[in-house]
């Protein structure tokens, strides 16, 4: 397998991939999962399908609180079940496996300031790396998400970096007319909602495709039956 070594700067705050090492390894048992990997042929192009593997578990715990007395069990979703936006649809839980159901009160992370500055500093700076964010965000309330940025304008000096979000109730990054964040290498599992949302349409210079002048790479969105993005 490769091993990627990193290396980041202090002047840009960003990651870079420095060198790429090759591990041999012997397993002792047999691996307890099948991963489908195939190499598709597009004309002229080969193309590697691997499924991608995320580590949801960090060291550092950011976490809401869940009440078992609250628990339920949210049954699968019927075969045929179509996530398509315009299907009928017939599993309104929206999950594909039976599950554990909650409160679905979770924790938040928001960071808001005035966007008015006369000194032209950035009154609001969030940077988080490297932490695991779970049983967040509450479920169908306005701007109660797990990671939420909220009307701050310029955020050229704040990012989220290798975060892990799982097991969320309203989203996982809620970016509210606030622009040049900087979010990547993250890995978002399980979750109600879009995964990394932008608010108003009017936010720019977010380093996170899809919207104008925003740039989305290196994070994995997983196990989601409608849109990740």
């Amino acid at each position: 397998m490769e091993l990627f070594q990193t290396s980041g700067t202090i002047e840009d705050l960003r990651w870079f991939f420095k060198l790429a090492r090759t591990l041999d390894g012997l397993l002792m048992s047999e691996v307890a999962f099948t991963h489908l990997g195939v190499t598709q042929n597009v004309g002229t192009t080969s193309v590697e399908l691997r499924a991608e593997v995320g580590l949801l578990s960090r060291n550092i715990v950011y976490q809401g609180s869940t009440t078992p007395s609250w628990n339920t069990t949210i049954q699968a979703c019927p075969t045929g079940f179509d996530p398509g936006e315009f299907a009928v649809q017939t599993c309104f839980l929206g999950r594909y496996g039976e599950e554990i159901g909650s409160d679905q009160f979770g924790a938040t992370i928001m960071v808001s300031a005035s966007m008015d500055s006369t000194s032209g500093t950035q009154a609001a700076i969030l940077r988080l790396s490297n932490i695991e964010v779970s049983n967040a965000g509450q479920a169908f309330r306005l701007g109660r998400y797990p990671v939420h940025f909220h009307m701050n304008g310029n955020m050229s000096s704040s990012y989220i970096r290798s975060l892990t979000i799982h097991q969320t109730y309203n989203r996982a990054v809620n970016i509210h007319t606030s622009h040049y964040v900087a979010v990547d290498d993250n890995v978002i599992y399980n979750i109600m909602g879009g995964a990394v949302f932008l608010d108003d349409g009017v936010e720019i210079g977010n380093v996170l495709m899809t919207n104008p002048n925003n740039i989305v790479e290196n994070n994995a969105v997983a196990d989601g039956t409608h849109f990740g993005y």
